[in-house]
């Protein structure tokens, strides 16, 4: 797993050993990171990990005060083979839960990624999506940071 200097200092702070290759570090597996990083923030008193879940749907309430009236207050979860499976079993009872900051960072359609920016460009709260475009590494990296921004009011 490569990744590029600057971010090996967040690699430093969780303790990911990696090799440095001048503008850029290689770390031994992309599983090394990711288990060091669950182990971290799973350890975290304040953290819940809901494996196997899929996100269906954002729960909102009207809020005439912002833009849009709408504010984002939660996700609609079910069990994601649940999810895949709607059109040939009967329905499943989905849960809630109520969140005051939801966060999307995929970017990619799937059971939460680009489909909370469709959900919130149908129901008017954002005007346009950017779409996917083939990976060029050094300049998405660059437009992530820039671009990272509050889509629709707390």
């Amino acid at each position: 797993m490569s990744v590029r200097k600057p971010a090996q200092r967040f690699l430093d702070e969780i303790d990911v050993p990696y090799e440095d290759e001048g503008n850029y570090v290689v770390v031994k597996h992309a599983a090394l990171f990711m288990s060091t990083l669950m182990s971290k923030v799973l350890s975290m008193s304040n953290v819940k990990l809901f494996n196997a879940t899929c996100v269906e749907d954002l729960i909102t309430r009207p809020a005439p005060e912002l833009s849009g009236g709408v504010r984002i207050v939660g996700v609609v979860t079910n069990w994601t083979l649940v999810t895949l499976h709607h059109d040939d079993h009967s329905c499943m009872d989905p849960n809630t839960i109520n969140a005051p900051l939801v966060i999307s960072t995929t970017g990619h359609d799937g059971p939460f990624g680009a489909f909370s920016a469709k959900r919130l460009e149908s129901m008017g709260l954002i005007s346009k999506l950017g779409g996917m475009r083939g990976l060029d590494m050094n300049s998405a990296e660059d437009a992530i940071v820039k671009n990272t921004r509050e889509v629709t009011p707390v």
